[in-house]
């Protein structure tokens, strides 16, 4: 429900940098900019999101006693306020940038391999022959349809605290794997012993990928309302990384070995822990 408050907290600024501008310097009732950009809401969001926004210098606001959950408020968006408009809507454009790259940006064009859920043990640590030769694949993904919806996920269930914890350690492993793998490659030489050229960094666009996707998925389940449309591209990730890791088991175990961060098995099943607990909270 926090996530979804600050959302429509930026939401609302932007709505009334929006309006402001048609009555420059005057204050304006936010109820009907919220009606008007068609936003949702809780009752109560409105004054509250007005006063974290004033609490922050960002609106200058009268609040009138009136006995309903929002009151009648009169503001008007400060110079502050109007750069910290700026700032969100860059950061989002910076957020779409990397949602896209991730949701093109799978160098694996061919990934018919599959694995079942019940090929994997979470909690032992260990992956199958099966699972280490494919990664999961999602119907959804390769027909283009919509993702079936999962209830809404509850922030303080325990069962979600506790597998959010793994998933965010067992990115981490990811992430740390990845970088080792990624120093490794651009440390080796293209052409190989006996070649003229001097060296220049190899980068395979699969360790990029999976680096962007770990660290957007990172993001995701910290938040309290995690983007389902999201976690599923960084899964498409994830099986990606997969697949291609089953494919160079020497550039894993070299360059895991040499960075000594974890050992390629730990890699493989943080991998499969992260794609069998999405695939239970967003089947």
């Amino acid at each position: 429900m926090a996530g979804e408050f600050a959302r429509f907290r930026d939401d609302l600024l932007l709505a009334m940098i929006r309006a402001g501008r048609k009555n420059p310097g005057q204050f304006i009732n936010p109820v009907p900019v919220v009606v008007e950009a068609g936003l949702s809401y809780m009752p109560g969001w409105i004054k509250q999101a007005v006063e974290a926004l004033q609490r922050s210098d960002f609106v200058q606001a009268r609040f009138l006693r009136t006995g309903q959950p929002d009151g009648q408020i009169m503001a008007v968006v400060t110079g502050l306020g109007v750069e910290r408009g700026e700032e969100i809507e860059e950061e989002r454009r910076q957020r779409e940038q990397r949602i896209v790259r991730l949701s093109v940006g799978n160098p694996i064009s061919n990934a018919s391999e599959t694995v079942s859920a019940t090929e994997i043990n979470p909690t032992a640590g260990t992956v199958s022959e099966a699972a280490t030769a494919g990664a999961y694949q999602r119907g959804a993904f390769q027909g283009g349809g919509a993702y079936q919806a999962r209830p809404r996920i509850d922030p303080n269930d325990p069962n979600w605290l506790r597998d959010r914890e793994v998933m965010g350690r067992e990115a981490d492993r990811i992430i740390a794997g990845l970088n080792a793998i990624s120093d490794a490659l651009r440390a080796r030489p293209p052409g190989g012993i006996g070649h003229n050229q001097p060296p220049s960094p190899i980068d395979e666009p699969t360790v990029r990928y999976g680096l962007e996707a770990a660290a957007e998925f990172r993001v995701q389940i910290s938040s309290d309302a995690p983007n389902a449309d999201i976690i599923h591209i960084c899964e498409k990730a994830f099986q990606a990384v997969a697949a291609w890791a089953a494919k160079k088991v020497d550039v894993i175990v070299t360059a895991l070995a040499t960075a000594a961060v974890m050992r390629p098995e730990e890699f493989e099943a943080a991998l499969h822990r992260v794609l069998n607990l999405v695939h239970q909270w967003w089947p």
